[in-house]
């Protein structure tokens, strides 16, 4: 027996300072672009930034329309 499909829910950790961590951060930023910018699906992303440094990925989530 199976139950109602809840949507994906992914999480990504990307409390990080901006230019402190080289190689991350380029990933982080390609994961936030590229993930909110699926429309194909129901998926719920959560992005834990560093309260202090939000704006590193202001620029690169987007929201759907």
């Amino acid at each position: 027996m199976t139950g109602p499909v809840r949507p994906l829910r992914v999480g990504l950790d990307a409390r990080l300072v901006s230019g402190d961590r080289g190689g991350v951060e380029q990933v982080v930023i390609g994961l936030a672009s590229g993930l909110t910018r699926l429309d194909d699906g129901d998926e719920e992303y959560l992005f834990l930034e560093n309260p202090r440094h939000t704006a590193c990925l202001e620029p690169y989530v987007f929201g759907r329309g």
